[in-house]
């Protein structure tokens, strides 16, 4: 089943929880810039697109466009783009929720 199921709410809990493991503090919202609101530098940016990709369970030919990615938002639709092609991302998108709702 592919899934169509991570949804724009999924891949922004998702991008918010690793932008704070990098950045304890910040306050990402969608039109965050990453580096100019959110001090994020280029080896942040790597280590947090790497951080995504693994969660996403991208394959050694998907990754997430380093250079186009200026906000939040930006890398939540590289997110969802890309995490709707593996066929196992109904069952990873349901396993964040629960990581979601089991934080509140």
């Amino acid at each position: 089943m592919r899934a169509t199921s991570l949804t724009p709410e999924d891949c922004l809990a998702l991008v918010r929880e690793e932008i704070l493991r990098l950045r304890p503090g910040t306050v990402p919202t969608l039109h965050s810039q990453l580096e100019a609101d959110l001090g994020l530098n280029s080896h942040d940016l790597v280590e947090l697109l790497s951080a995504l990709e693994s969660r996403l369970d991208l394959g050694p030919s998907e990754s997430l466009p380093q250079t186009e990615l200026q906000t939040v938002e930006d890398l939540c639709q590289a997110c969802q783009a890309l995490g709707s092609t593996n066929p196992d991302r109904a069952l990873a998108a349901s396993l964040l929720r629960g990581q979601a709702r089991r934080r509140r």
